[in-house]
């Protein structure tokens, strides 16, 4: 079997990744492949951030699962899980969580219901639905079409900064639907570009590629 591993990658310290470490040693001992974004995806030589985005996309999309090991600290988590709800909801990927007691004692945030939301449509993700009251109380899932206005047919319209971790996960999930689905994207915010990889530098490309009309983003 495929996996897909969401985790923290550039704030994840040496004790943390020694432990991703050996659930992804684990899992591979099981036979499965395993795609561990630290390891197999290349994190350098991209000043903008969209090709580390698009080959997690890819492979998220040609995994069998998408596992998750949830860290609330994480942003590039939270766009990773906007990705994995295109393919749960597109291609029935289940996601699974990697590291169950924190996951259960983390508090509510915008991407953290929408992954309780995936996991509780497995079959065995009943453990999560203990969790749903509390945050989609806190963080209702249908605030996050807030982020993006469908302003025109296959145009949305951009609201916050990606430092807001409920739009970074909607700003991913529709990074995913252009991978088949011709989008334009259009920026309601203003954003600065940065000197290094960032969210905002991802999102300005983005509005620059789309800036003629719908386009995939291959």
């Amino acid at each position: 079997m495929k996996i897909f591993l969401i985790c923290p990658v550039r704030q994840a310290g040496d004790a943390l990744n020694e432990r991703i470490a050996g659930y992804v040693a684990t899992l591979e001992a099981k036979g499965h492949r395993v795609h561990w974004p630290k390891r197999n995806t290349k994190q350098d030589g991209d000043p903008i951030g969209i090709r580390i985005c698009r080959d997690n996309r890819e492979a998220m999309c040609s995994s069998d699962e998408v596992h998750v090991w949830y860290d609330p600290s994480s942003r590039g988590s939270c766009f990773d899980i906007g990705m994995a709800f295109v393919f749960r909801t597109k291609y029935g990927k289940p996601v699974r969580i990697a590291n169950v007691e924190e996951f259960l004692d983390a508090p509510s945030a915008p991407q953290l219901s929408l992954l309780v939301h995936l996991v509780s449509q497995n079959a065995d993700g009943h453990f999560a639905l203990g969790m749903a009251q509390r945050c989609w109380e806190d963080f209702p899932i249908d605030e996050l079409a807030e982020y993006a206005i469908l302003t025109e047919k296959n145009v949305y319209t951009l609201r916050s900064a990606p430092d807001n971790a409920g739009a970074l996960a909607k700003y991913g999930e529709l990074y995913a639907t252009m991978r088949s689905t011709p989008l334009e994207i259009k920026l309601g915010v203003a954003l600065e570009r940065t000197p290094e990889k960032s969210f905002n530098n991802v999102l300005l490309w983005l509005a620059e590629y789309t800036k003629n009309g719908p386009r995939i983003a291959s």
